[in-house]
């Protein structure tokens, strides 16, 4: 029984990190640790800090398919065992390591491993991909239980194969940005009906607890290059991002351009958000804005 585990969650980890691109998906941009990952839209999806380490979480809706992206600063000279030891030890502690393989994943190389465990009382499958890259670690791992890995695992499997490291980091504030020379933001406000494409029917920045949808415009001049703006918005009480959202360009030296958050499921948790600008990893313009009682 124990080697039918054995190569039943070896096959698990090579299958998942072999296929292709999810559909209907957003990409997730980390510009701290230099990389970018695609995961569907309906996904529920955390970006969230753990003592010096950045973590993206990403669920399918029911929450049985789960793939994170951790990444912390690392000596590039440092073993990757250290990095290994580390998710064995304190992550997925407890789970047994089944194989451990040379692997190179989109160009990248590093480490695989498979491991089986119990999480939440269930019976999972783990496979984790191990990097150095740049002087950061990264450690992009995926889990499913085990019964249902034959009707799930493609799920995971298109997130993780998405997983880039970007070719530039440059700390946000540097100002030494390609493509932000000249770059302004003006005309920034925000509202709960549009008219037309871009235009408020007033301009707000308290909602209440049942505003269905708000809307951030603004306006934009300068050389775009080949960089999107990156919309985040966070709930500031907890700095829990709820969003954030790829907005692209068109080559033009002026426009105008809006991004939305909709109501979620159980409402709006009373208290201040944030709504922030950024246009190649340079914070341009961050918008406070609050819900909570009646909107005025």
């Amino acid at each position: 029984m124990k080697n039918r585990k054995s190569l039943f969650v070896v096959a698990f980890l090579l299958f998942t990190f072999f296929w292709a691109t999810p559909s209907s998906a957003r990409w997730y941009d980390d510009y701290q640790f230099g990389f970018r990952i695609n995961a569907p839209e309906n996904w529920l999806s955390n970006s969230f800090v753990e003592g010096t380490d950045r973590v993206w979480a990403f669920a399918s809706p029911d929450e049985n398919v789960a793939v994170r992206v951790r990444a912390f600063k690392h000596d590039p000279h440092a073993d990757i065992f250290m990095v290994i030891s580390l998710f064995e030890s304190e992550i997925f502690g407890g789970g047994q390591r089944l194989a451990l393989l040379d692997h190179t994943l989109n160009g990248i190389p590093g480490k695989l491993g498979a491991y089986q465990g119990v999480y939440n009382g269930n019976q999972v499958g783990v496979g984790a991909f191990y990097t150095v890259q740049n002087g950061n670690a990264y450690i992009i791992w995926s889990m499913i239980p085990t019964h249902l890995f034959n009707a799930r695992s493609a799920e995971a499997d298109a997130v993780i194969n998405t997983f880039t490291i970007t070719s530039s980091q440059v700390p946000p504030g540097s100002g030494n940005h390609p493509g932000y020379q000249g770059m302004r933001i003006t005309n920034v406000r925000m509202g709960d009906h549009l008219i037309g494409t871009y235009g408020l029917a007033s301009v707000k920045y308290h909602f209440g607890p049942s505003t269905p949808e708000i809307f951030l415009v603004f306006n934009w001049s300068g050389d775009v290059g080949n960089s999107p703006f990156l919309i985040k918005w966070t709930y500031t009480k907890t700095g829990y991002l709820i969003d954030q959202i790829t907005l692209t360009l068109p080559k033009a030296p002026k426009g105008h351009a809006k991004s939305s958050l909709t109501i979620p499921n159980k409402g709006w948790p009373s208290g201040n958000y944030s709504a922030e600008i950024i246009h190649n990893s340079q914070s341009l313009k961050k918008v406070s804005f609050s819900i909570g009682g009646t909107a005025h």
